[in-house]
C-alpha cells in the first residue's frame, strides 16, 4: 500500500492536464487488491474517470459501468431522480447525496464515485457566481463522503481538476487505515 500513497503525494501539484498513468495504475491496483467493483456517475469530469477505469479492461475487470449526466435534467432522466427536488436544491450537497442514493439503486458496485458541478458558460446568459462549484462524492460499501470545491477556470480546467481529484479522493479512501478489508467484509 505504501507504493500507492507515495505515488499520489503529488497528484494535485502536477502541472500537466493529464492524469499520469502511474497514478491510474496505482488506484487500479488498490481496487483490484481489495477485489471491489467500481461505478462512476460523472457530470463535470465528462466521462474521463470512466475512460481511465475502463481502460484496464480484462487485466483488472473491476469497472462495472456508469453514466455521464452533464445536467440536472439528465440526472432526472437517467437515474430517475425527482425533477422537483433537483430544481429546488440545484447543485448542492443535498443533490450530491441524492445522486449517490439513486446511483446505488441504478447499478451494483462496492465503490461509487460521482461528481456534480456548475461550469462556466460562454453563453449570452449572465454568469452565475457559483460557477466552479464542484461536489465530489464517494461511497465505499455504504460509507458516503462528499467534498465541495470552488475552482477557477474554464470547462476544460474544471473537467481536468474533477478527474484528478476523483483519483486523489479514491486513493485517500482506499489506502486509509480506517478502510481495511475486515471493514469491507462487515459493511
Amino acid at each position: 500500500m505504501d507504493r500507492v500513497v507515495n505515488e499520489f503525494d503529488w497528484i494535485l501539484n502536477d502541472e500537466s492536464d493529464q492524469l499520469p498513468q502511474k497514478v491510474a495504475v496505482a488506484v487500479a491496483d488498490a481496487i483490484a487488491k481489495k477485489q471491489m467493483r467500481v461505478a462512476s456517475c460523472e457530470g463535470v469530469s465528462g466521462g474521463l474517470v470512466a475512460a481511465v477505469l475502463q481502460s484496464f479492461g480484462a487485466t483488472r475487470p473491476f469497472y462495472v459501468g456508469g453514466c455521464i449526466c452533464p445536467s440536472l435534467g439528465s440526472l432526472s432522466k437517467v437515474l430517475g431522480m425527482d425533477a422537483k427536488t433537483l430544481s429546488l436544491y440545484g447543485v448542492s450537497e443535498t443533490t450530491a447525496a441524492d445522486i449517490l442514493r439513486s446511483f446505488r439503486k441504478w447499478i451494483s458496485a462496492d465503490i461509487y464515485v460521482a461528481n456534480l458541478g456548475i461550469v462556466p458558460t460562454e453563453s449570452p446568459l449572465p454568469r452565475t457566481d457559483n460557477a466552479g462549484t464542484v461536489f465530489l462524492m464517494l461511497d465505499v460499501t455504504g460509507r458516503t463522503t462528499i467534498k465541495r470545491f470552488q475552482w477557477a477556470g474554464d470547462v476544460a480546467d474544471l473537467q481536468s481538476k474533477a478527474t484528478l481529484s476523483t483519483f486523489h479522493y479514491l486513493q485517500q479512501h482506499l489506502c486509509s487505515d480506517q478502510l481495511n478489508e475486515k471493514e469491507f467484509e462487515n459493511g
